[in-house]
């Protein structure tokens, strides 16, 4: 059986929404079958791999301020991310599982063998790359006890990330997902 440490934050500030989870999976578990994120219909979106660059390069220099290595970026968890991110423009919805979609650790596994994985996920109503980097910032500047997107930043567990911007011209919001993994 799985051990499973979540982290779950949602807050709301000025158009700014945030949530972070955690998963520790055993490293003998098999990959399930792969979940299907729902087509794209009700949202017209732009992927911003810039920006999602730029998140990555911002959350690499928190963590050498924190004396902690960098993270290697992996096209596999930045896949996950992006399908994830996909899917909660279409359903207008900030959630780490969203009805009908697999949980993190199984959305993760479809693309990336993990031992451990974790998410920080968050919307912004500034949907340019400032307020992609403003995501970032009001995560790594939480405070306990209120700090999953913090510990997930700063975790020494990972070693992989992913991270994807994506601009919801439907309902007016840029949606961040970070994917953090340990491989298998």
């Amino acid at each position: 059986m799985p051990t499973h440490s979540r982290s779950r934050l949602v807050a709301g500030v000025a158009g700014l929404g945030l949530a972070a989870a955690a998963l520790v999976a055993p490293a003998a578990q098999a990959a399930p079958a792969p979940a299907v994120a729902p087509a794209l219909a009700s949202a017209t979106t732009v992927n911003h791999k810039d920006w999602a660059t730029a998140v990555f390069t911002q959350l690499n220099g928190e963590r050498a301020r924190n004396g902690l290595k960098p993270l290697r970026w992996s096209d596999k968890l930045f896949y996950s991310a992006h399908r994830h991110n996909l899917a909660m423009a279409q359903q207008d919805s900030l959630s780490h599982q969203l009805p009908g979609e697999a949980s993190l650790g199984d959305r993760v596994g479809v693309f990336y063998a993990s031992s451990a994985c974790g998410e920080n996920i968050g919307w912004n109503s500034n949907r340019t790359q400032a307020g992609a980097l403003a995501l970032e910032t009001s995560m790594v500047n939480e405070t306990p006890p209120n700090d999953g997107h913090r510990r997930n930043i700063l975790s020494t567990t990972y070693v992989d990330v992913g991270v994807d911007v994506v601009d919801d011209t439907t309902h007016g919001k840029l949606w961040l997902t970070t994917d953090f993994g340990k491989p298998r």
